[in-house]
C-alpha cells in the first residue's frame, strides 16, 4: 500500500483515482473505453459502475 500510495502520488497517476485500504482497491477517475470493446465489459477498476446502453455489467 505504501508503494502503491508513492507512485499514485506523482504525475502522471496524481488525481487519477482513488486508493481504498478498507477493502483494499483502486478507482480510477477516467474510463478506458474497453466496454466498447466487442466481448469487452467493464475493467476491474472502471469508474463507470455499468456499460452506457449495454444495461448491467
Amino acid at each position: 500500500v505504501e508503494l502503491a500510495r508513492a507512485q499514485l502520488d506523482h504525475p502522471p497517476l496524481r488525481d487519477a483515482g482513488t486508493l481504498s485500504t478498507a477493502p483494499l482497491g483502486y478507482r480510477r477517475r477516467t474510463c478506458c473505453l474497453y466496454y466498447r470493446v466487442p466481448g469487452g465489459g467493464l475493467c476491474g477498476d472502471c469508474v463507470l459502475r455499468e456499460a452506457p446502453g449495454r444495461g448491467r455489467a
